[in-house]
């Protein structure tokens, strides 16, 4: 069985210098989160966090200074302090803020978990499994393990062809014909049209798509999430859109068309905890040399056992799709429930039958409701309420 990996980042290393997104990402999540404390709060804070006094005691952490400025000083100044017992004092004071702080906002959390997995800041066995088991993401260490202990079990009597002529023919286990007619591939190259990666400070957040000229839907938390206490005016200054950022042939990244959005940007929106949508007017309708064109919106029923499939930008990357062991498992009032994997980033993806016509809009990833499944929004009740704009 593999150990806890021992190496940490030593005393005296900034370790996220080489990687400035993740460092600017962090540093964001705590300046919204110390804006509004007091000293004494913020002192608590890192107390809490079980940064040493006389750390704390060199930090500048005063209501008075800038917070952003108290942000930078915490996070380039606990990088460097090395490991106290079996965590890194940065993973301790990035532990706290999860449990404390940003525990609601999936898209903050899974980046401060991650952060902590990918720089070993703790061989914590226990805090490693909650902070996996909690937020869904996976431990490498764990999920190592696990692999090892892996044993398969032999194939169902059902399922063994009799003979060696058999082996040879087409093998349906309940009969279902699961081929699928050439044109599903042509009307999903025409959905990745319609598809975008929704960014801030160019730094992709979430996914949204085009529903008219002029008009994207993208989930109201991938424009206000739970961490971001400014006005959303502030947060809007920074938000564009882009569409086509795909894997060339080469296997780099085509840079796509980029749209910022209208000076009268909102169009309508329901909360993170109702629908959780927002519907955005960017800067101009789009035009054919763009190739970018709308997904048609009709209330479509949702039938369990239906295939979820997900045009998505998962962390902050080019367009992926979700296509297998993606079965829809249930259907309950405001959230549908699918087998689809998505991940930091899928928030507002569209969700797609098989004949590629929008059944749901990503929402969040495992919300406990229905055991190991994703949660969307089911488009027909967004409809009702946007339906008038499109």
């Amino acid at each position: 069985m593999p150990a806890i990996p021992t190496k940490m980042p030593p005393f005296g290393i900034t370790f996220l210098e080489g990687a400035p997104e993740e460092q600017d990402r962090i540093i964001t999540i705590v300046e919204a989160i110390i804006e509004d404390m007091s000293m004494g709060a913020r002192k608590k804070l890192l107390i809490d966090s079980h940064v040493p006094q006389h750390v704390i005691g060199t930090l500048r952490y005063s209501e008075t200074l800038a917070t952003h400025n108290v942000a930078v000083d915490v996070v380039m100044t606990l990088q460097k302090q090395g490991a106290s017992g079996d965590t890194h004092i940065f993973g301790s004071f990035l532990a706290q803020l999860l449990e404390k702080y940003v525990w609601r906002d999936e898209e903050a959390s899974a980046s401060l978990v991650a952060i902590i997995f990918k720089y070993n800041l703790t061989r914590n066995r226990e805090l490693i499994q909650r902070l996996s088991s909690r937020f869904q993401v996976p431990s490498p260490v764990l999920t190592t393990e696990a692999i090892d202990q892996l044993t398969l079990a032999p194939l169902p009597e059902r399922l063994r062809p009799p003979n060696a002529e058999e082996r040879l023919e087409s093998l349906r286990s309940d009969g279902i014909n699961r081929n699928l007619n050439a044109k599903f591939i042509i009307a999903a190259a025409k959905a990745i049209l319609s598809v975008c990666r929704v960014e801030f400070k160019d730094i992709g957040e979430g996914t949204g798509f085009l529903v008219g000229s002029d008009l994207v839907l993208t989930n109201y938390h991938v424009l206000m999430p739970f961490w971001y206490t400014r006005k959303i005016e502030d947060r809007v200054k920074d938000c564009k859109v882009r569409f086509g950022a795909i894997t060339n042939e080469k296997g780099g990244v085509e840079p796509g068309t980029l749209f910022e959005l209208h000076d009268d940007w909102h169009v309508a929106s329901s909360g993170r905890q109702e629908l959780d949508y927002v519907l955005l007017r960017i800067q101009r309708p789009v035009e054919e040399s763009d190739k970018v064109r709308p997904v048609f919106l009709q209330a479509e029923q949702i039938q369990q056992g239906a295939h979820a499939n997900i045009l998505q930008h998962p962390l902050s990357g080019p367009m992926e799709v979700s296509l297998r062991y993606n079965e829809v498992v249930a259907v309950e009032g405001k959230r549908v429930y699918y087998l689809a994997d998505t991940q930091k980033g899928s928030s507002g993806a569209p969700v797609f039958n098989d004949n590629w016509q929008v059944i749901a809009m990503h929402h969040e990833g495992r919300d406990g409701s229905v055991p190991d499944a994703n949660a969307g929004i089911p488009i027909n009740l967004i409809l009702t309420e946007i339906q008038a704009y499109l």
